[in-house]
């Protein structure tokens, strides 16, 4: 283990069912080895905003537990629970494993109410020359 990439997170997906009820499925991806930076107020008083990244999440593309696809093409996957996304202003991410939570009504506001260090993406880049994601967490 890498003594920067130490962190434990979980990325939650969500997918919206073509039903007439328009409910929605959570699946979960545990990534361990992660490194994770939370900075909410320096990154407020250097840029002024209140809505800055609160968290900067860097995940390494080698190895990982599920293939990482980008949001259109996760949404058209068949099967979700073998692959993960990182889609902005839908999918988040907690620290530690939460991949245990039962998803209720309103899970991204339960979550939030219920846990410290859940961060809704923000962002997400990918860098080639070192492999990896970099995610803003609001």
């Amino acid at each position: 283990m890498d003594v920067f990439y130490n962190k434990t997170v979980t990325i939650w997906n969500r997918a919206e069912s073509d039903d007439v009820m328009g409910s929605e499925s959570w699946f979960p991806t545990v990534l361990n080895d992660v490194r994770l930076l939370v900075s909410k107020g320096r990154n407020m008083a250097t840029s002024g905003l209140t809505e800055a990244d609160k968290a900067k999440l860097h995940i390494s593309t080698k190895d990982l537990s599920k293939e990482y696809l980008e949001p259109i093409e996760w949404d058209k996957s068949d099967d979700k629970s073998k692959a993960f996304t990182l889609c902005q202003d839908r999918d988040f991410f907690t620290v530690g494993d939460t991949s245990s939570v039962v998803p209720t009504d309103d899970f991204y506001q339960h979550m939030k109410s219920n846990y410290d260090g859940v961060y809704m993406v923000g962002n997400v880049d990918t860098f080639e020359l070192i492999p990896h994601l970099e995610v803003g967490g609001n």
